[in-house]
């Protein structure tokens, strides 16, 4: 994917603390701590036994999250997503699989430890782990409240979001009047994307990151001139277009869908309008 911005940036010592803690964004952040204090030695012990790809695998990708969270020059996310968000899911996946080996190599340590010939000091040793580990995971819940109480309130000031609070009232009021034959033209990334899950309205582009096929990039292109050209207006009624949807305040800028906010005053009449937002029906004529 390399036309989407990069995700939150972070300081490199706030990356290194996310991989190396299991604080990946986007986790829930008090259990990645617990499975870190499992995968890491998972990770030592898989890189000398059969399975070195999973571990060789697992380094890959924290290169590729940590590049994207410090938004490197290096740019060597853009090889699978631009944004430390989505590639934290795979590696995820892979410290899960990394959890099986740790698991295996911590029982073996305490069978050790904790045998009757061991010293005291070992044991001593093995307590503070276990404290220390709990202590980590306790910390790491307070910050995480708060990150989820934004992520739960209507408004988070500062940031878009894929549905305001106010366009999410606009649909639910014009929803049930809108023409079901026609699909909404919007950014994948705006409110309007997801206006087919809550209200069945018909959405061109309902998921992030699809491929577009030529037509759905001619009709996004159309949008601006749609208003004063035929051709362009047929370029959207071919594609069961009937509204476009305008966002201001996306949740991620793609260029791709640049066009889609542009222009429109003679495309139609406007259904609603918000401070950052507007859904025009496409109401111009392909035979003028």
């Amino acid at each position: 994917m390399t036309g989407f911005s990069g995700g939150l940036r972070v300081p490199w010592w706030s990356a290194l603390a996310e991989v190396g803690l299991g604080l990946l964004t986007v986790w829930p952040m008090a259990l990645g701590v617990v499975i870190a204090v499992l995968w890491w030695p998972g990770l030592v012990r898989s890189l000398r036994g059969p399975q070195r790809w999973l571990p060789i695998a697992w380094l890959v990708l924290a290169a590729m999250y940590l590049d994207a969270a410090v938004d490197s020059p290096l740019n060597l996310s853009v090889l699978y997503f631009r944004g430390q968000d989505r590639i934290a899911v795979p590696l995820a996946m892979l410290s899960a699989l990394l959890v099986v080996p740790g698991v295996q190599a911590w029982a073996g340590r305490l069978r050790r430890s904790w045998a009757g010939d061991a010293p005291r000091h070992r044991r001593r040793v093995v307590a503070a782990l276990v404290a220390l580990a709990t202590i980590a995971v306790l910390s790491s819940i307070p910050p995480r409240l708060d990150n989820a109480a934004k992520n739960l309130d209507e408004h988070y000031p500062g940031r878009g979001r894929f549905l305001q609070a106010d366009e999410r009232a606009q649909f639910a009021r014009v929803a049930p009047e809108l023409d079901g034959e026609g699909s909404v033209l919007a950014s994948p990334y705006s409110g309007a994307a997801h206006m087919y899950a809550l209200h069945g309205v018909r959405v061109h582009l309902p998921v992030a990151g699809m491929a577009l096929t030529d037509a759905d990039r001619a009709a996004i292109e159309a949008v601006p001139l749609a208003g004063t050209s035929p051709e362009h207006c047929r370029a959207l009624l071919d594609q069961g277009i009937g509204y476009v949807y305008q966002e201001r305040r996306l949740y991620q800028i793609d260029p791709a869908f640049t066009s889609i906010g542009r222009g429109g005053d003679d495309l139609g009449p406007v259904v609603f309008e918000t401070e950052h937002s507007r859904l025009i029906e496409v109401g111009c004529d392909p035979a003028r």
